[in-house]
């Protein structure tokens, strides 16, 4: 008789170890981080009611919220200070190399919110991202006539207060702004407790979708 390490070899059927999916919030994070640029889509302001897509470098702030570098001569520009409203394509990125796909057959995001100006401190932040994204553009971000804009996405969640029995979430939902309080399901004592109880409810509530 002879023993054989299970440790050589392929694995078994029916052992191989489960990889875990990435959710669709995640695959936007992510698609939203590799792409550069995007489809800016406005609201016309001399032909109302009709869209006006610009092509468009984008940036991440911290949060995950496109960062714009616009110029106030641009019709985009002149759209969102008449109307916020607006809309990024984002599809997934062709390596360099490769011969482009089907479009239809690759990943893309439609980033919906409103365009908003930045000023004070916001500047530097949006600033020092933008940059490290897009080099070139060191050439004309001090001019008069360019500002940093930011999207803020419509539907987005922020935790505002923890304790030992659950957390409370900011919703942004379109227009509407609302809180909500979520229960651990059991009490927690330490930062590392409630580190392990989130990662547990988040795997439930991935395995529940």
């Amino acid at each position: 008789m002879r023993a054989v390490s299970r440790h050589a070899g392929p694995p078994r059927s029916g052992e191989s170890p489960t990889i875990p999916e990435p959710t669709y919030a995640e695959r936007a994070r992510t698609l939203a981080y590799l792409g550069r640029s995007g489809a800016l889509a406005t609201l016309s302001r001399k032909h109302s009611g009709h869209p006006f897509a610009s092509v468009m470098l984008y940036a991440l702030d911290a949060h995950g919220q496109p960062l714009l570098l616009i110029s106030a001569m641009a019709m985009h520009t002149q759209n969102l200070q008449a109307d916020s409203r607006a809309s990024l394509l984002v599809t997934q990125p062709v390596p360099q190399g490769k011969e482009p796909g089907d479009p239809l057959a690759a990943a893309r995001l439609t980033l919906m919110g409103e365009g908003r100006v930045l000023s004070g401190g916001e500047v530097a932040a949006a600033r020092e991202a933008y940059l490290a994204r897009h080099a070139r553009a060191a050439y004309w971000v001090d001019f008069d006539d360019f500002s940093f804009w930011r999207l803020d996405v419509a539907d987005e969640a922020t935790m505002t207060a923890v304790d030992r029995l659950g957390f409370r979430l900011r919703i942004r939902s379109g227009e509407r702004l609302h809180g909500v309080r979520i229960a651990f399901p059991r009490e927690v004592t330490t930062a590392a407790d409630s580190r392990s109880v989130l990662i547990e409810m988040l795997a439930q509530a991935r395995a529940a979708t």
